[in-house]
């Protein structure tokens, strides 16, 4: 009976140690399963929070508009949207709402803020140095066991923070300036004589196209041009002649851009300035429109006395409006612009400038010297035409900012294409200047094929696929665009531009390279824009 009673009492006293085991065992499972499943909950809700700071980021890159207020606002909604895509065990955060409190069960809070890169301090939303996008996310989480058993346990409040949009970066824009960047303007072919029967300039229209000779310094008339009409009198600057001719004499002596964008120019008047007919584009070119002296000595108000009155800034006017209205040109440099401000307002940036034809710009102060009107013309003289290059700095109170963006709005086409030369120099310019934490791009923009090669001034990368290994072993991604007007160019530019062909400057740089290419100029835009963003994430 004892031993029974023992067996008995030590029966009694093992049930309940082994259901507390087995509750303890229970218990510490459960608690292990919602510190993993919390822990999920946590990298759930960070990949949100980093997806939503990416895309802030990218939209701050790309939103084009100047008002602060406005492209914070994009970032914001931009970083919303993509959150609200994303999930928390298959629950998708389409109900976050903005605020920085404690969360509810189940709740989830944004708060978005702008940090100074330069100070790392919180600005508010709108201040233009607002140029990183933190993005803090709070999520009330409830343990499963909680809102399965209905049990008070509390909810667990977990958060994750990430920014996204600026790092510092050093580029250079390699800039094609070339001949071609003018070919599909509208201009028009005048033959400006004296005529002695009427005692009056006869202005007779030659011809109307799209082609290389046109009213934009440098001239360069060519393909007609008939420089015995214009007389050994005339000279670069106003007056200009007026000699005689006759209806028979073959040439043109002027071509002029259609600043109205018609085949065959029909009119405009901007600014106070009115050209009325192709004769004021042609006197205004000469500058003959700028003083009444100059109106007169010219004979230009033989003909058109009573239709414009003379006054100062006709010249420069007219050289403004044909810039604006020079094909693939104009697109180009509006894009090259926007580039730098999206750039300059995104990142922590600082920039370089490169601008090149057959030749390739060094400093600031590099120019080319062309005829001001031909080269079978020497009365007219030569001019001085910037090619400028606008080297990095080491600074870090130097962005370049608005050199290299002046320096985009200084440059004429003209002459033939070194793509080599540009992308080497944009090299040699981050041995000199580029900072030691920054991440370092070239984008080259051509509407070409090179033209130039081999060594230039003893340099021994001047060609692409040597300046492209060049950039590679520098730790340099090499952005290329190409502008294919030509149909016959696509081919080429991919194999000389591209990013999965062996011989393409983008595959063999690496870095990240990328090519863009486009076939019409309204597409350049749209181009350095995704550049943009896809160098505001590479230097987050």
């Amino acid at each position: 009976m004892i031993i029974s009673k023992r067996s008995q009492k030590g029966q009694a006293l093992t049930i309940p140690s082994i259901l507390l085991a087995v509750m303890v065992v229970g218990l510490i499972g459960i608690f292990s399963f919602e510190i993993a499943r919390s822990a999920t909950a946590r990298d759930q809700l960070r990949t949100a929070t980093e997806s939503a700071a990416l895309a802030g980021a990218a939209a701050l890159a790309s939103f084009p508009q100047d008002d602060p207020a406005a492209w914070h606002g994009q970032a914001i909604r931009s970083a919303r949207s993509v959150f609200s895509r994303n999930d928390i065990f298959g629950e998708l955060m389409t109900n976050a709402s903005l605020g920085s409190g404690t969360p509810l069960a189940n709740q989830t809070l944004l708060e978005f803020q702008f940090i100074d890169p330069t100070t790392k301090s919180v600005v508010s939303q709108g201040d233009p140095k607002g140029k990183v996008l933190q993005v803090t996310a709070r999520h009330g989480y409830t343990p499963l066991f909680a809102a399965v058993t209905g049990t008070g346990i509390p909810t667990l409040p977990i958060a994750a923070q990430a920014s996204g949009g600026l790092g510092e970066l050093d580029v250079v824009l390699c800039f094609d300036c070339s001949g071609s960047m003018e070919f599909e303007t509208n201009i028009t072919r005048v033959r400006r004589t004296w005529n002695n029967a009427t005692g009056k300039i006869d202005y007779l229209v030659q011809g109307v196209g799209k082609e290389t000779s046109f009213g934009m310094r440098p001239q360069q008339l060519s393909g007609g041009f008939n420089g015995a009409l214009r007389g050994p009198a005339d000279s670069a600057t106003p007056p200009g002649n007026f000699p005689p001719g006759a209806a028979s004499d073959s040439g043109f002596t002027d071509a002029v851009v259609n600043i109205d964008e018609n085949p065959n120019f029909g009119g405009l008047s901007e600014g106070g300035f009115d050209f009325p007919n192709v004769a004021t584009l042609v006197e205004a070119s000469r500058g003959n429109l700028d003083s009444v002296a100059a109106f007169n000595a010219s004979q230009a108000n033989t003909t058109l006395g009573g239709v414009v009155t003379p006054r100062a800034g006709y010249q420069a006017k007219y050289f403004e409006l044909a810039r604006k209205h020079t094909h693939p040109f104009a697109e180009a440099e509006e894009a090259g612009k926007n580039f730098y401000k999206l750039m300059n307002r995104n990142t922590r940036a600082h920039f370089g400038f490169v601008a090149f034809n057959a030749r390739v710009g060094e400093t600031n102060t590099t120019s080319f010297n062309q005829p001001n009107v031909s080269p079978t013309y020497a009365p007219a003289g030569n001019g001085d035409f910037p090619l400028p290059g606008i080297t990095l700095s080491s600074d870090p109170d130097t962005s370049n900012f608005n050199e290299c963006n002046t320096a985009v709005g200084q440059v004429v086409p003209d002459g033939n294409t070194n793509i080599g030369g540009s992308v080497e120099r944009a090299v040699r310019m981050f041995d000199a200047g580029a900072r030691p934490n920054a991440r370092k791009a070239i984008v080259l923009f051509t509407d070409g094929e090179p033209t130039v090669g081999g060594p230039l001034s003893g340099n021994p990368f001047s060609n692409c696929q040597q300046a492209a290994a060049l950039a590679k072993s520098k730790g340099i991604a090499v952005y290329t665009v190409g502008l294919a007007l030509d149909p016959s160019l696509v081919p080429i530019q991919r194999q000389v531009l591209g990013d999965n062909v062996p011989t393409g400057m983008a595959f063999i740089a690496g870095n990240e390279s990328k090519f863009f290419q486009v076939t019409s100029a309204s597409q350049l835009n749209s181009a350095f824009t995704s550049i943009a963003r896809h160098l505001t994430q590479l230097v987050q």
